[in-house]
């Protein structure tokens, strides 16, 4: 009877407490619910601030832009 007992305590060490199991869910699912809102948080900020591309050419007094002719400043590269 006690070699039963302990294959029984044994088998049940085996298995997740349930309510431990859906805290242990919760927690990650508010952490990545902080994570995806702190990304895209990230992302709209930094589509405010993102340059569009733009064509250039150089002629011989400088970069201009070839879509519209005015002067480029601050290009690097």
């Amino acid at each position: 009877m006690d070699k039963i007992n302990e294959v029984i305590e044994a088998l049940q060490k085996q298995f997740a407490d349930k309510a431990e199991t859906k805290k242990a869910l919760k927690l990650l699912d508010r952490n990545l619910k902080n994570l995806y809102d702190l990304v895209m948080s990230k992302l709209q900020g930094k589509a405010d601030h993102e340059d569009d591309a733009m064509f250039t050419k150089k002629p011989l007094l400088g970069l201009s832009c070839a879509s519209c002719e005015k002067d480029v400043t601050n290009l690097h590269g």
